[in-house]
């Protein structure tokens, strides 16, 4: 038994309502990478070490990457029977470069956002470092539960309201 079984051991033993995830990045716009991913995902679910799917969705993951690959791949992990978590999902200028702008980061977002949010598999999204505050107070971050219903009315900007609600 090595130090990561006695790990998720004791974490099941201290915290047994707790789930346990698996989270990486560069994934879903990988196809060999979630090929390697869900071979790691399976070991660890016949052994019954993991509960649940995490990809990080990265700005210099996801701005350039093809929407039929990120869907094939959410495919594959879905497959495996596990609920998918999309973490720190982050999109602002591509390349990040430049000044803010909020027109490219819409874009961004119609383009990514829905493939993400429709995908039966995809059980929740953690929106991280989304909305940059010009007032100089500290980022936000802003988690959101699908609940493949209506999104929440207050806190969102209008624009990604209208993405959710297509």
């Amino acid at each position: 038994m090595g130090l990561d079984d006695q790990c998720v051991q004791a974490g099941q033993k201290y915290l047994p309502k707790a789930k346990l995830l698996i989270n990486e990045y560069g994934i879903i716009n990988n196809n060999a990478a979630t090929t390697s991913y869900v071979q790691i995902i399976n070991l660890l679910k016949d052994r019954g070490l993991v509960d649940g799917i995490g990809v990080q969705g990265h700005r210099f993951e996801l701005e350039s990457a093809d929407t039929n690959t990120l869907k094939s791949n959410l495919d594959k992990l879905a497959a495996t029977g596990l609920p998918v978590y999309i973490s720190e999902f982050d999109l602002g200028n591509l390349g990040n470069n430049g000044t803010p702008d909020d027109n490219q980061q819409l874009q961004l977002y119609q383009k990514i956002f829905p493939v993400l949010w429709r995908h039966p598999g995809v059980k929740g999204i953690t929106l991280w470092d989304t909305w940059r505050v010009r007032s100089g107070r500290p980022r936000v971050i802003w988690c959101v539960q699908t609940a493949r219903g209506d999104p929440p009315s207050h806190g969102w900007p209008s624009s990604l309201r209208a993405i959710l609600l297509r």
